[in-house]
Order: C-alpha cells, then sequence, then structure tokens
C-alpha cells in the first residue's frame, strides 16, 4: 500500500510540473556551463554531475541520455515533463555558481 501512496505522490509532482509554463530559450544560460551545455560535457565535470544528482534525482538516470544528440538537460526534462521549472532553476543558478561565465573584457571605445 505504501508503494501505491508513492507513485501517486511521484505522479502528482509530475502533473503539477507540467502545469507550470515551459522555459523560454532565454532562460537558464547564465553560467559556463548550464542547462543548454551538452550532456556529455557536464557530465566530465564531477562538480556539475553531483549538482545535477543532488538537484534532480533520477534526471541523469533517464534513458534519454544513451541517444546520441538526445538534446540539452532542459530539452530531455521538457520531453520528459520532470523536473519543473523550480528544479531547473535551482539546477541553473547551482551550475552559475559553480561554473561562472567568463568575465568580458570592457576595452573603452574602440574608436579611439
Amino acid at each position: 500500500m505504501a508503494e501505491a501512496h508513492l507513485l501517486v505522490a511521484a505522479q502528482c509532482e509530475r502533473a503539477e510540473a507540467a502545469l507550470e509554463p515551459a522555459a523560454r530559450s532565454d532562460e537558464f544560460n547564465e553560467g559556463a556551463l548550464n542547462l543548454f551545455t551538452p550532456p556529455a560535457q557536464l557530465l566530465a565535470e564531477p562538480a556539475a554531475t553531483e549538482a545535477i544528482r543532488r538537484i534532480v534525482p533520477g534526471l541523469l538516470d533517464t534513458e534519454l541520455l544513451t541517444v546520441r544528440g538526445a538534446g540539452t538537460l532542459l530539452q530531455i526534462a521538457a520531453f520528459a515533463g520532470h523536473p519543473g521549472r523550480a528544479q531547473l532553476t535551482t539546477l541553473a543558478d547551482e551550475l552559475a555558481r559553480l561554473f561562472p561565465p567568463a568575465p568580458t573584457h570592457d576595452h573603452g571605445d574602440a574608436r579611439r
């Protein structure tokens, strides 16, 4: 009986996530590694792998990662219907913290 309750809870969580507005393509791309980074590149970084496993348990266990050219984590999440926006935001923020974007160098006005 407890197993049935856990199944219903998981289905409810996925249904609630499906009701959230879809992520826009300009979201989740703040860090040098982000939700648009190819999964193989993310998995090559132990800190990124740990963050993904901690924040979105099970996402790295999906069979979609084994398909060549399966897409980004954001695309896989959209296709699988899991995780929801809150977890994606938390993951994107953590990746940006762990892998900040390279600083841009402003050399002033180029016409000087």
